[in-house]
């Protein structure tokens, strides 16, 4: 990604990491909180030169909160929250949430806030699912994850007219997810919500979603060549992994 992208990137974390602070909260953080893959797969129309106002701005950073929350509260071992941390990972998602609620009151936007609050509930309940009964296939597996990982990215696209990148959110998001877990590059505390996926599962899943998003990529005339290679570098390192295991 050329410097210029990876400022606006860096400057929208630390816009939404300003607008959800809280001193209590970040000294029990070390590091960003806000997910720089999410952010950046959520400012693509903006790095691919579409036009960007202060609302879209707005209601950027409210999906960020929204990415926040859920990651913070995904840190939490359902079988235990009782613990002094647990408790204030329990609180900091909410807290986080809340602010998502404010920054959307202030648009006001009521057809995104309608729709990205259905998302966020249908989010909810497919966690609680896959907490609770297993994934059964690749198609499952794939269909689940990106609701998760690119859920509310893909409201955003679909109310602000950025519909032509919703098919590669929509297999980049989940693919990197995966290939992080296949490979080991994520803390016992990240894997929660796969516990109850089966390996092969996810290894078919992997491999047809490289497949489709490759091809999506090649595809994406409306996309710079520099946008398409950094994608690409997303992919690659998780694409060796797997490559290395079938040897």
């Amino acid at each position: 990604m050329e410097r210029a992208d990876m400022q606006y990137v860096k400057e929208y974390v630390n816009e939404v990491e300003q607008s959800i602070y809280e001193p209590t909260v970040y000294r029990h953080f070390s590091g960003t909180i806000v997910d720089e893959k999410k952010a950046f797969f959520l400012l693509l129309p903006l790095l691919n030169g579409e036009a960007w106002s202060s609302h879209l701005q707005t209601s950027a950073i409210a999906v960020g909160a929204v990415h926040a929350a859920f990651d913070v509260h995904d840190r939490i071992d359902v079988m235990d929250a009782t613990p002094k941390s647990q408790q204030l990972l329990v609180l900091s998602g909410d807290h986080f949430s809340g602010i998502y609620y404010r920054l959307l009151a202030s648009l006001p936007d009521f057809p995104f806030i309608r729709s990205l609050s259905g998302t966020i509930g249908l989010i909810n309940e497919t966690k609680t699912n896959m907490m609770k009964k297993p994934l059964v296939g690749s198609d499952q597996v794939i269909h689940k994850i990106a609701i998760i990982e690119a859920g509310c990215i893909i409201d955003f696209y679909q109310r602000y007219g950025f519909t032509a990148y919703k098919e590669i959110v929509n297999l980049v998001l989940p693919l990197v997810w995966i290939g992080e877990r296949l490979s080991g590059t994520v803390g016992v505390q990240e894997r929660v919500i796969g516990k109850n996926i089966h390996e092969t599962d996810m290894e078919s899943a992997y491999n047809d979603l490289r497949h489709r998003a490759e091809l999506a990529l090649e595809n994406a005339s409306f996309l710079s060549i520099s946008l398409k290679n950094k994608i690409t570098e997303m992919i690659i390192p998780f694409a060796e992994h797997a490559d290395s295991n079938r040897r």
